[in-house]
């Protein structure tokens, strides 16, 4: 098996999901996605799922050589579902000779839903703002802005979420000060409009943490610094706003996969997807999260999130996100496995289907 030079400058690495209904696939260059391409039909993943491959590719005009390494969602999910997209990954594996990586399904939703989560801990429609953007630049100077990005990447970008790699807050500011040659002086005063007066505040109080922690400071300034932030947290509270949902926050991630019922495949991540509580088949029921949410922060994501909100949205401390199952939430945490070699034996790597696989008699007549 060739295994790409991993001090290659970029790296191509193409993502399959077919976990559940969602058919869905994406390229990225590093930790940046290039493209996405989404299909909602439960039961046609075998008919599209190659379709999407080449669709993809060719979009981008890019060679089929040019891909480093495949990387499928393993599960838990769907049988079907994940049969067809490792059976897919494999193959290209072998016939392309490229290095095969595992992502779970569960990490993946549960990267989607942190992207996803506003500065208050609620979901706003990434298109909304995209099409504020719009309105003031035009498209094309929103394509060439924010790199080709659409839909939630626009929203990620303007309203400041973190870098999924360094942790690194994503502020207008600090893309703002480097798209001045790209954009009108309108466009960079809408964008910062954008920003309600609290979010501003909670902007300053993460910059000023961040250069504590991170650079050395004078006395003067150290003193300076802590005392600002002090006073901004005395602002903020003042209002009763939610501080930002951060990396270094005591906020956990529930993803969850719809199974049957009120049954979920679940698991409990911390936001770097450290393990808290290990994948299971849980029935969700009334007080299932008492003790969890009565001591922590916790975001509910995924498709089987709806059918248990109902019991959940009465806990303050309950969050919820609905960002879309994508094959594009596997990019940064594939491209760390590829950067590990964290790779899986093409011949025997097989789906993790968390409940073995029981085959129900045939109703159809002639097969009974």
């Amino acid at each position: 098996m060739r295994l790409t030079n991993k001090e290659k400058e970029d790296i191509i690495l193409l993502h399959i999901e077919t976990a559940t209904e969602i058919c869905s696939v994406s390229l990225s260059k590093n930790t940046e996605l290039l493209a996405c391409k989404s299909i909602h039909d439960g039961n046609s993943h075998a008919r599209n799922l190659i379709v999407l491959i080449e669709s993809l590719i060719s979009e981008l005009a890019l060679p089929k050589t040019a891909i480093d390494g495949i990387s499928v969602s393993m599960g838990p999910g769907s049988y079907t579902g994940l049969r067809i997209g490792v059976s897919t990954a494999k193959g290209l594996c072998y016939a392309l000779q490229r290095p095969l990586i595992a992502v779970s399904t569960l990490d993946s939703i549960a990267m989607g839903a942190k992207r996803q989560l506003s500065l208050e801990g609620e979901v706003k429609p990434p298109l909304l703002v995209e099409e504020m953007a719009i309105q003031v630049m035009g498209k094309d100077a929103v394509v060439k802005y924010l790199g080709n990005y659409e839909g939630e990447d626009v929203y990620r970008v303007l309203t400041g979420l973190r870098n999924v790699e360094t942790g690194m807050p994503i502020l207008i500011f600090y893309q703002k000060n480097q798209a001045k040659e790209l954009c009108s002086s309108k466009c960079l005063s809408i964008i910062e409009e954008l920003k309600n007066p609290i979010e501003k505040k909670i902007e300053e109080m993460e910059w000023l943490k961040y250069y504590l922690k991170k650079y050395k400071m004078s006395e003067e300034d150290r003193i300076n610094s802590q005392q600002r932030i002090k006073e901004l947290e005395k602002e903020i509270s003042s209002v009763g706003a939610k501080r930002q949902l951060s990396l270094e926050e005591d906020v956990l991630y529930c993803p969850m996969i719809d199974a049957r019922r009120m049954e979920v495949y679940t698991e409990l991540v911390d936001a770097a997807l450290q393990t808290v509580q290990p994948v299971q088949a849980l029935v969700v029921e009334e007080g299932s999260f008492d003790a969890l949410l009565s001591e922590k922060k916790v975001a509910f994501c995924g498709n089987g999130m709806p059918k248990c909100r109902s019991l959940l949205e009465k806990y303050p401390n309950a969050l919820f996100a609905d960002a879309e199952i994508s094959a594009e939430n596997m990019v940064g945490i594939a491209y760390q496995k590829f950067i590990k070699g964290e790779f899986e034996d093409v011949a025997y790597f097989e789906p993790f289907y968390l409940k073995q696989y029981i085959a129900k008699k045939s109703h159809v007549k002639g097969l009974e």
